[in-house]
Parts: structure tokens; C-alpha cells; sequence
């Protein structure tokens, strides 16, 4: 009831009129491609389909993320799972010359970093609610985004759950199809075999090399970020430059 309660003020403080216009991408509840139906994996069908955008030609101007996207002339850079909002909202006022963008597919964290960005008056940073992988499949522009923050993602420990997380072959192939050649992709983890795991995958592909972290700034750090170097919990991250 408490975190029912909180969902809607949330969303509640995101109509306050007396605040600037919303930085969420306004887009129909029902869309399949930023917000999937929940799959159930059986033994017959164990991966989940491919969700592709239903948006003819003709209708792709009413869609407020190609939109953005179409109209955006500037360098772009994308927070994928931006969570609470630390690093999105540090970074886009530490980088006020680019565009930022950020999808997280919990609506309340959108809702709270829609307020806080808009008390800030940041006036770069848009923010989309969905899923990551049909976002980066569908909605980006080809060799558009000059980088991917990628900071903390589930990891997923369980050896039955791998299968749910994020950073796979399919990643990696939409990442790259959506860099523009110099793009980088910067990763953060506090979760040691995921880091392997990861760099294992992206060392076998040679459309990438390996580079330095990207260090983040005090108001960039995340809330994960803090609270593991609080507890001397090591924190694992590269990033990766498109050839």
C-alpha cells in the first residue's frame, strides 16, 4: 500500500503546473514496442519474440521519441536505465551542448526524474518509459548516438535468470548499429562475474576496442555507485570505442 501510494504521488507531482513542461516522451500505453507484453518462457518457446515497431511511414511524425530523434541536431548520448536519476541529471548539466536521452522501464523513477529535472530547469534531457532492447532496436536512428551509460544494470545472479539480462550478443549488435563510428559504450558493475562476462563478449568483437572508464564526476555518480564505495565494494568498469 505504502509503495502504491508513493507510485502516485509521483506520478501526481509530474501535473504541477506551476513547473516547467515535462521531459518525457509522451507515447501511447499500449505501445508493444516500448512497453512488450509480459513473456512466459515455456520449453517450446524459450526466447521472447521480436517486437517491431507498428508505425507505417505516414504516422512516424506523431511519434513523439522519432520526433525527438528527427529534430535532435545535436551530439546525442543515451542513458540506458537511468534508475533515480543521479547520473542523467548530473551529466546533462555538466554537458549542456549535448542532447540526453534516458529509458527506464519503471514508470515512477521516469515520473521522480521528470520533477527533479524540471525544478533544475534542465532544458537538454528527455526521457522515454520502456523496455531497453526494443528502444535501441526500433526507435534509434542508425550511427546517431555518440554514447551509451550502461551503469549497474541487474545482474542477474542466478544461473536461471542470465537469460533476462541485458548485455547480450543481440545488445551489442543494436549498440553498434546505432553508434557513429567513434561512439563509445561506457559500462559500470559491482558484480564481478557480470563484468566478465561482458568483457569476455565484447572482447571477442572486433567492431569494438577497449578503453578507459569513464570517470564520473561527484554529481554524476549514481545511488548504487555511492552506496558500494560506502561499503569498499569494488566497482568494475571499461568502456568501448566503435571502430
Amino acid at each position: 500500500m505504502t509503495r502504491h501510494r508513493q507510485t502516485s504521488k509521483a506520478l501526481a507531482s509530474q501535473l504541477d503546473p506551476n513547473l516547467p513542461p515535462s521531459l518525457e516522451l509522451a507515447h501511447p500505453d499500449d505501445c508493444h514496442v516500448l512497453r512488450p507484453p509480459v513473456f512466459i518462457p515455456t520449453s517450446e518457446n524459450p526466447t521472447p519474440p521480436v517486437y517491431r515497431c507498428p508505425c507505417s511511414e505516414s504516422r512516424r511524425a506523431e511519434c513523439a521519441v522519432r520526433r525527438f530523434f528527427a529534430e535532435s541536431v545535436r551530439p546525442l548520448e543515451i542513458d540506458i536505465g537511468f534508475g533515480m536519476g543521479r547520473f542523467i541529471i548530473g551529466h546533462s548539466q555538466a554537458f549542456p551542448e549535448n542532447d540526453i536521452a534516458g529509458i527506464e522501464k519503471e514508470t515512477v523513477r521516469v515520473a521522480i526524474v521528470d520533477v527533479e529535472a524540471r525544478k533544475r530547469g534542465i532544458q537538454n534531457l528527455r526521457l522515454i518509459g520502456g523496455e531497453a532492447l526494443p528502444f535501441l532496436q526500433n526507435c534509434v536512428p542508425e550511427q546517431r548516438v555518440s554514447a551509451y551509460y550502461l551503469f549497474f544494470p541487474d545482474p542477474w545472479p542466478k544461473k536461471r535468470h542470465r537469460r533476462k539480462r541485458l548485455f547480450t550478443e543481440e545488445f551489442v549488435n543494436s549498440v553498434c548499429k546505432t553508434l557513429i563510428t567513434g561512439g563509445r559504450l561506457c559500462v559500470s558493475t559491482d558484480f564481478k562475474e557480470y563484468f566478465e562476462s561482458i568483457n569476455a563478449l565484447m572482447a571477442a568483437d572486433k567492431r569494438f576496442a577497449k578503453g578507459a572508464a569513464y570517470i564520473r564526476g561527484e554529481s554524476e555518480q549514481t545511488d548504487f555507485e555511492i552506496r558500494f564505495k560506502n561499503k569498499e565494494i569494488p566497482i568494475y568498469s571499461a568502456s568501448w570505442t566503435k571502430h
